[in-house]
């Protein structure tokens, strides 16, 4: 997936999640959470390890040390 991708994508989310904030019909709005899910599971698929927010390679490091 190339940068272009990767923003045009994002973008759709972003759209998908104000419309849903914005719809009034609880069915519509339910139904634009959804897309919105599945969109973003299909961006996390495509994205490489090393880009997506895998915790475990951005997790902070933990101190050794304490102050009791």
């Amino acid at each position: 997936m190339t940068k272009h991708q990767l923003r045009e994508q994002q973008v759709q989310i972003a759209r998908y999640q104000l419309l849903s904030q914005e719809v009034t019909d609880p069915l519509a709005a339910c139904l634009l959470r959804v897309i919105v899910e599945e969109l973003e599971a299909d961006l996390r698929r495509k994205l490489p390890i090393d880009e997506s927010c895998c915790p475990s390679h951005h997790a902070p490091q933990m101190s050794s040390t304490s102050q009791d």
